[in-house]
């Protein structure tokens, strides 16, 4: 549908109207109606905003890969959450060689 009208506020309510034959429509049709609103929330949350004032620079959340094990030792403590101390473990445990870290981005 969305390829037919490009947009959820342009499909009708009504299959009747629609452009575009779907098998199934008055099914469709009913769930769109009643999931309408969620699907324009959804919408609004997954839509990067470029109009909010950050503190951060883009340079300060640049992904930069996964820190060291010992670098999450003081927040893992913190939150009391061993398992995480042992994937960071286990996650260092799989890293290829220093050349491949590095071009990964983690080491930085």
């Amino acid at each position: 549908m969305l390829g037919a009208y490009t947009h959820l506020e342009s499909i009708p309510d009504d299959p009747r109207a629609w452009s575009a034959k779907v098998r199934g429509s008055d099914a469709l049709a009913a769930s769109l109606r009643e999931h309408r609103e969620d699907a324009l929330l959804f919408r609004r949350l997954a839509t990067l905003r470029t109009d909010v004032p950050l503190p951060e620079s883009l340079d300060d959340l640049r992904w930069r890969g996964a820190p060291a094990p010992d670098a999450l030792e003081g927040l893992t403590a913190a939150i009391v959450d061993q398992s995480l101390r042992d994937r960071a473990a286990s996650l260092a445990a799989r890293r290829k060689t220093p050349a491949h870290a590095a071009r990964s981005g983690w080491m930085e």
